[in-house]
Order: C-alpha cells, then structure tokens, then sequence
C-alpha cells in the first residue's frame, strides 16, 4: 500500500460524515480482496 493510500484512509476514518465512512469502507474492502493473495495460511485460517 502506497503511502498516500494510507493517509486517504486515514483521513477518511476521521471524518463524522457517513458518506466518507462508506467510502472507507469500500476502499479498505478493495484492499483486503487486493492482497488476499499475500496471506499466510494462518492469516488465512483467521479469516
């Protein structure tokens, strides 16, 4: 993950405005189902 990625979430975990929430909520969805493929198998296991 690039480092502004990281701040934009950041950013977006601060905001009170749902909105903003919603879109956390996709971007951090896409980034788990992005990486899915750097799991270890107990990382997997967790899941």
């Amino acid at each position: 993950m690039t480092q502004a990625r990281f701040a934009k979430l950041i950013d977006l975990a601060k905001t009170p405005d749902s909105n903003q929430r919603r879109e956390l909520l996709r971007e951090v969805t896409d980034l788990f189902f992005a990486t899915s493929h750097t799991r270890s198998e107990r990382e997997i296991r967790l899941v």
